[in-house]
C-alpha cells in the first residue's frame, strides 16, 4: 500500500537496495517515513562494507556462481526488450562522446587503450541483447581500426560456463581470472613495460 503518489518500497527483489518505507498516514499529503533515520545507517553501513570489499586494484572478488534454476525464484527475468539498458539503444550521442574523450585522453598521452567486451551467458542473450551486442561489436570493431586502439570481444566466449558467473551477465571471481589468462596470453597485445631505473653507485 502506499499514497497512490509514491509507491511503497521494501528490502528484497532483484535489485536488493535498502529503502526508506512510505506509509500512508500523516498529513494525507505526504507520505510519512518509517524508521528512515535506521535504515539510512544500515544503507551508509552497507555500502561502507562494500567499499572495505573492493581490493588495490579496484576489484571486489566475488565467489558465488550462478546457477539459472535458483537465480530466477528469487528474480523474475527479464528480456532484452524490457530490460532499460537496452531501452535507447544507440551507438551515438553522450556515451559516444564520452568514448571519444577517453579515446583522445589515451592517445594525448601514450596510453595504450584496449576495450575489452567481458562474456555474457546464454541465458542473458536473448534476440535483443544479441542483436545490440552484434551491433556493437561491429561499431567497436570499426572504432578500434579507426582509432587506432585495441578492442577484444569475449562477450559470447563462455556462454554456457555458469560457474565463471555471478549472475547472468557478471563475472565472479573465477571468470574475471580466466579473462585475465586471455588477455595476458594475448600476444598481439603490447603491454607497456616498468621503466627500469638505473642505480648510479
Amino acid at each position: 500500500s502506499g499514497t497512490g503518489i509514491l509507491p511503497v518500497a521494501d528490502w528484497g527483489g532483484q535489485d536488493a537496495h535498502p529503502t526508506v518505507k512510505l506509509l500512508n498516514s500523516g498529513t494525507g499529503i505526504l507520505p510519512v517515513a518509517q524508521n528512515a533515520v535506521s535504515q539510512t545507517k544500515i544503507a551508509i553501513r552497507q555500502v561502507s562494507e562494500l567499499a572495505d570489499a573492493i581490493d588495490s586494484n579496484g576489484f571486489m572478488p566475488i565467489s558465488g556462481s550462478y546457477n539459472p534454476n535458483t537465480y530466477y525464484r528469487q528474480r523474475a527475468y527479464v528480456s532484452g526488450k524490457y530490460d532499460r539498458d537496452y531501452e535507447d539503444f544507440n551507438l551515438s550521442g553522450k556515451q559516444a562522446t564520452a568514448f571519444n574523450s577517453v579515446v583522445a585522453f589515451t592517445k594525448t598521452r601514450k596510453i595504450p587503450l584496449i576495450f575489452v567486451n567481458l562474456p555474457l551467458t546464454d541465458d542473458y542473450l536473448d534476440p535483443t541483447r544479441r542483436w545490440a551486442e552484434q551491433q556493437f561489436r561491429q561499431r567497436m570493431q570499426q572504432l578500434s581500426r579507426q582509432k587506432g586502439f585495441a578492442f577484444r570481444d569475449l562477450s559470447q566466449r563462455w556462454p554456457n560456463r555458469n560457474d565463471y558467473f555471478l549472475d547472468p551477465s557478471h563475472l565472479n571471481r573465477f571468470g574475471a581470472i580466466a579473462v585475465s589468462r586471455i588477455l595476458a596470453s594475448d600476444t598481439s597485445i603490447i603491454w607497456p613495460q616498468p621503466k627500469s631505473r638505473s642505480i648510479d653507485g
